[in-house]
């Protein structure tokens, strides 16, 4: 996630706030952000197992981008798996977290 600037705000830092600035920023109820979504659509799409290198041509986000910073979020989050085969969307994402 992508941390929110101190002072981009005017006003207190409440819930209200909290949720603007994360609407503002691109992040979902799930805690993911654009690029997140981006992934997990192309994995959705592919319906197979992709590789990294694939993953990143479909994307246009570097390989090293996907599985140090994407990758571990959309696997806590019960969304992607990594197999031998590949990375694979899962078929049961576990519930959005509460806020």
């Amino acid at each position: 996630m992508i941390p929110v600037v101190e002072g981009a705000l005017v006003g207190p830092f409440d819930a209200v706030n909290a949720r603007a600035a994360l609407e503002f920023l691109g992040i979902d109820e799930r805690r993911l952000g654009e690029d997140d979504r981006r992934v997990r659509d192309a994995l959705v799409a592919s319906q197979a197992p992709v590789s990294l290198a694939t993953l990143s041509a479909t994307t246009g986000i570097a390989m090293e981008t996907i599985r140090k910073r994407h990758e571990p979020i959309l696997i806590r989050q019960g969304l992607v798996a990594v197999t031998p085969f590949g990375r694979v969307a899962t078929t049961r994402p576990t519930p959005a977290p509460t806020p």
